[in-house]
């Protein structure tokens, strides 16, 4: 589901070579997402063992839900099909036997459900294989099935951050249990990619031993591996097995992207940088446009927001006001722009219509009706973009600033999966809408064809004006479907841009260990000192948040970063804005000399702006603190080695 382009991939197991007729495994697959939630699989196999034989495929589908911004849970189904049986060819016989010919096959179909739950860095969950094993030729299930386990797995992923050649590489570890009736098997595997393109893995499996592999990216299409593995224990004298895979990756639709910013052997036309190209507002042909600034938008530009006109939609009352004699009916209608008003000589007297041209008349006012709902909700689908838009300008936005080591308020927090359930519902409806307005308008069609075939020179002039509106409606219902097609169009670019930004953010989140940290600490006091200047109005205690109660004395042992002695300390928090705050707010006040150190062990900021060798000077201090309103809160911290 994290993947954003779709692959191709070619697989060659060859296992315990040093034996003839050693069992080999080929399989050709294909994955990528088909809905930005939804992704699939599918594979063609062969594995053969000797004289037995085993081909099939296999068939993968995911859904994912969207907790929280940095939370997912994403349930999965794996379908097999496989048919074993005897390799005629591999049987060698000094004469002809029957018993070959007669040798069954087996035909199975295979269920495997399983459910993953990720944060940022790891991922963890469980997985029944052979779930369900239906014999095709017995027509039953499966149910004592030996190899029917309960798999479960946990993993970590991560990024390094270095000076050398391993700066930014990406860290992934697996560990996984499977649990059978007579036995448990273990495995884990350790992958270390290195943004020039270039990854290496090691593993280990409790039945096939330990295995070590080296890939590469030939070009940002185009990737080999080679993966050698071998036994331990009883399985020694097996020999090695080489595993080589081949992957074909896709162009991504949003160009301006590279995943993880790998780089290959053969390197791309034109280097693609991290800025994202901004989605263009889309308009509907045909229709009135209104500005709409959204008050939180960071960049605060006016999105273009379809609105329905009213000229073109007439309330089914004025559409059809009908007036019932002996032979016809009379009516009135006012077929929106559809119809042009004309002028009669005979102080435009109502038309004569009989009962098939009311019914085109009534065809024509569902139409309208459905216009209407239509447009309505082209433009909820406008608005959500429009926010989706704005929530990712947001994360830019923070993205941005917090690499320049300014930190930003945290947003509110917002139900990703009730945005995501409410937009897939507004999808539903429009697609729903779209197709009733294709029937109807075919309806109309065949009854305009119809009356055209009793129609006389009488209905002549009628009739044009009917072709007139068929047209005219079927080239506004291809403007809408196109209009959809363009705003879902933009919705896909905004949500692979901010899948790019969400992992830029994580990434960013690896890259601050305590080296990093206290460079962005540096940073952030010295804008801090920089950019404040003094306050006008005298600062009052009650305006300053000193964060968490603390001990008169504490001792704080093993940061490295700071030099051992008494430290005056006149605020703690554990919140980056807070702390900006309470710094700010000091520096306004006039003390330039503020602050402060970060302490691993307990997640925690302490403020202060003097430090001393000795307690007794420490404690002298504390007395006098005077009346400067940052100082309501003073406690002594002894930091040590």
């Amino acid at each position: 589901m994290r993947e954003q382009a779709p692959v191709v991939t070619f697989y060659n197991k060859r296992q315990w070579v040093t034996f003839d007729n050693a069992p080999q495994t080929y399989l050709v697959s294909y994955s990528g997402r088909f809905l930005q939630n939804e992704g699939i699989a599918v594979g063609l196999f062969q594995q053969n063992e000797g004289v037995l034989t085993t081909f099939g495929a296999v068939a993968n589908f995911a859904h994912n839900i969207e907790l929280q911004r940095d939370s997912n849970l994403t349930f999965g189904l794996n379908l097999g099909f496989y048919k074993s049986g005897l390799n005629a060819s591999k049987v060698i016989t000094n004469f002809p036997d029957p018993l070959i010919e007669t040798f069954p096959s087996s035909s199975y179909f295979v269920l495997n459900p399983g459910i993953n739950y990720g944060t940022s860095f790891l991922d963890f969950g469980v997985s029944v294989n052979n779930f369900l094993v239906y014999n095709l030729r017995t027509s039953e299930l499966v149910v004592d099935d030996p190899e029917k386990s309960v798999s479960v797995h946990l993993m970590h992923t991560g990024y390094i951050e270095g000076n050398g050649f391993f700066d930014k590489s990406k860290f992934s570890g697996l560990l996984r249990s499977e649990f059978r009736k007579d036995k448990i098997g273990i495995s884990g595997l350790a992958m270390l990619t290195i943004p020039n393109g270039v990854w290496t893995q090691l593993g280990y499996n409790t039945i096939f031993g330990i295995s070590g592999g080296l890939g590469v990216n030939i070009s940002q299409s185009i990737a080999l591996e080679y993966n050698y593995e071998r036994g331990l224990g009883n399985f020694t004298n097996f020999g090695a097995s080489h595993e080589i895979g081949f992957a074909y990756k896709f162009s991504n639709r949003n160009s301006n992207y590279d995943e993880d910013d790998l780089g290959s052997i053969i390197p791309p036309a034109s280097e693609r940088g991290i800025a994202y190209s901004k989605p263009k507002a889309v308009q509907k042909p045909k229709e009135k446009t209104a500005p709409v600034v959204l008050k939180e938008s960071v960049q605060e530009k006016p999105i273009a927001v379809v609105t329905p006109t009213r000229d073109t939609v007439a309330p089914p009352k004025q559409v059809v006001e009908s007036l019932v004699t002996k032979d016809t009916i009379v009516t009135t209608s006012a077929l929106a722009k559809a119809q042009p008003q004309k002028d009669t000589t005979k102080a435009n007297l109502p038309k004569l219509k009989d009962r098939e041209f009311v019914a085109i008349d009534n065809l024509t006012a569902v139409l309208a009706v459905t216009k209407t709902k239509q447009d309505n909700l082209l433009n909820r689908l406008t608005v959500t973009i429009a926010q989706r838009e704005n929530d990712l300008a947001q994360m830019k936005q923070e993205n941005d600033l917090s690499e320049q080591g300014i930190y930003t308020e945290p947003k509110p927090f917002k139900s990703s999966a009730l945005e995501n359930s409410e937009l897939e519902l507004l999808q539903t409806e429009i697609t729903a809408i779209a197709k009733e307005q294709k029937d109807k308008i075919r309806e109309l069609e065949i009854a305009y064809s119809e009356k055209m075939k009793k129609g006389n020179e009488q209905d002549e002039i009628l009739l044009k004006e009917y072709a007139a509106t068929i047209q005219n409606l079927k080239e506004e219902h291809l403007a809408a479907v196109q209009a959809n097609a363009d705003l879902n169009h933009s919705l896909e670019q905004i949500k692979e841009a901010t899948e790019i930004e969400k992992k830029r953010r994580i990434k960013r989140a690896s890259f601050v260990n305590v080296d990093g940290r206290l460079a962005q600490d540096i940073a952030t006091l010295k804008r801090i000192k920089e950019t404040t200047v003094l306050s006008t109005v005298p600062l009052k205690s009650s305006d300053f948040d000193s964060g968490e109660v603390q001990p008169e004395v504490q001792i704080i042992k093993g940061n490295k970063n700071v030099s051992p002695g008494y430290y005056v300390v006149i605020a703690v928090h554990n919140e980056v804005a807070k702390r900006d705050e309470f710094l700010t707010k000091t520096v306004a006040s006039g003390e330039a000399n503020v602050n402060f150190f970060y302490d691993a062990n307990s997640s925690k900021y302490f403020i202060y702006y003097e430090s001393f060798e000795t307690i007794e000077a420490a404690k002298q201090a504390l007395n006098k603190k005077g009346s400067a309103p940052y100082n309501g809160a003073m406690t002594i911290v002894k930091l040590e080695k």
